[in-house]
């Protein structure tokens, strides 16, 4: 077979997947530019993964340039793209990416990863959720602005806004790592969230949000007590000082609400405050939920739980029928993070 003949069958491609994270220091704005004309003939493609993590060399107009060529791409039904710690994009590159959004009608799955892209703020954040709002038929979100710290309750009321439309979103994954927020953006965040009734699986970080309190678990509950279907929850608290026991009971109020609940992770690692109170009545709170079949729970760094605690908290969960996999991590094992 001659060139021309594979490149010919190349363009019947349907899925393409491409990796230069181990490429970061070498890839620049112009390499990028010529890798997306080369993908210009692959229009009818159904699945792009582009990672260009590490990357830090590429700069918002890098990130403009696929924008601009990918909103061609209109029978797109996944796309990934991953930017993690491209540092020099910023919102000056949001607003054709929401353009090229809007033209992906046929979307499916998204996953944005801006992980360590500070330059992204609330005007990012809300160009964002404009071209997202478009794609109706979506039914996975993945979105990640770890330490994007200066997106505020203003940025973090705009993330989920207009979702309700949504008639086949099943998953959010929300991974706000250190952003500036207080308990009125969570509880505008909830207020979102429980408008998404078709949801089964939710997973929002809030680990580094130093400033939220119980109020906040209140209002990540009333999400719960509204959507009884959800069956796969992830929440990170990681090193939120200000919970204690009376937040801990108000997430358990509202997972008691749920009817198949299958998955489970909570990260309370270093949340000094909760104590022996809190956890026992999550024990308590768990012994309806015969369709677990996973668990996490982290509650390394709270010196008022004792490893008796933790052993006895094992040893509840050993009578659930279809529990497969327990991860109760003891103060001298590493903490993971389960749940992206």
């Amino acid at each position: 077979m001659d060139l021309g003949e594979c490149l010919k069958r190349l363009t019947l491609l349907r899925d393409i997947s491409l990796n230069f994270s181990s490429y970061n220091s070498q890839i620049t704005n112009e390499g990028l530019k010529d890798l997306i004309e080369s993908l210009k003939k692959f229009t009818l493609i159904h699945s792009l993964n582009l990672n260009f993590a590490s990357c830090s060399r590429i700069t918002d107009e890098g990130l403009i340039s696929i924008s601009r060529v990918l909103k061609n791409f209109t029978q797109l039904q996944t796309l990934s793209l991953d930017f993690s710690g491209c540092g020099q994009i910023t919102d000056g590159s949001m607003k054709d990416l929401s353009e090229c959004l809007k033209k992906l009608n046929l979307l499916r799955t998204i996953n944005l990863q801006l992980k360590n892209c500070s330059g992204i703020t609330n005007d990012g954040v809300k160009e964002i959720n404009e071209g997202l709002k478009q794609a109706i038929l979506l039914q996975k979100i993945t979105l990640n602005l770890y330490n994007c710290n200066e997106i505020t309750n203003e940025g973090v009321k705009k993330i989920c806004e207009g979702f309700e439309s949504f008639a086949s979103l099943h998953s959010i994954s929300l991974n706000l790592h250190e952003w500036n927020i207080r308990d009125e953006g969570v509880k505008s965040l909830s207020e979102n969230l429980k408008k998404i009734t078709s949801l089964s699986k939710i997973a929002l970080d809030f680990s580094g949000c130093y400033r939220i309190t119980n109020e906040s678990l209140k209002s990540i509950s009333e999400v719960l007590k509204a959507i009884s279907s959800i069956n796969n929850i992830g929440l990170n608290f990681h090193g939120n000082y200000l919970i204690n026991d009376e937040g801990l009971k108000m997430i358990v109020e509202g997972l008691k609400s749920l009817t198949c609940l299958q998955s489970l992770n909570l990260n309370f690692y270093c949340c000094t405050k909760i104590k022996k109170e809190g956890l026992n009545s999550l024990t308590e709170g768990l012994k309806g939920q015969m369709f677990l079949e996973s668990i996490s729970l982290n509650f390394i760094g709270c010196p008022e739980i004792s490893q008796r605690d933790k052993d006895n908290l094992r040893e509840s969960l050993k009578g659930f029928p279809r529990l497969k996999n327990t991860f109760i991590p003891d103060e001298y094992d590493e903490s993971r993070d389960e749940y992206d």
